[in-house]
């Protein structure tokens, strides 16, 4: 979903190469991005919402995780909301945060492998 939306609003287009840097980005995105990413949004700001109830710590956490990135401008964080959302979900159903971790780095990895990485040029 995320993919079809960033291709549909010119954000992404298809871009599939083998970059020799591929496992350098693997390792720092897993350990740096995905882990510290998804501890602090699912881990520490959705396990603590969720005493008032899952939808809220599910669309709060979300959300912000989409407002973390927008630095990257808007069409990134609307993105990044709907990658947040999702994974905010699988924490919420699972509560293992492996799991949305395991998510994150695969849309990364996609991303980086499949798609003009980090947009459209």
């Amino acid at each position: 979903m995320v993919f079809g939306a960033g291709w549909a609003i010119g954000f992404i287009r298809p871009d599939f190469k083998l970059s020799p840097f591929l496992p350098l980005f693997a390792v720092v995105n897993l350990m740096f991005v995905c882990v510290a990413e998804e501890a602090f949004f699912r881990g520490a700001i959705q396990g603590q919402l969720a005493r008032f109830g899952d939808t809220l710590a599910i669309a709060v956490s979300g959300l912000l995780f989409g407002a973390a990135h927008l630095g990257g401008g808007w069409q990134f964080a609307v993105l990044a909301s709907l990658a947040g959302l999702g994974y905010s979900l699988l924490y919420s159903r699972t509560r293992r945060i492996e799991i949305p971790i395991a998510a994150h780095f695969l849309l990364n990895l996609a991303h980086f492998i499949a798609f003009t990485y980090p947009r459209a040029i």
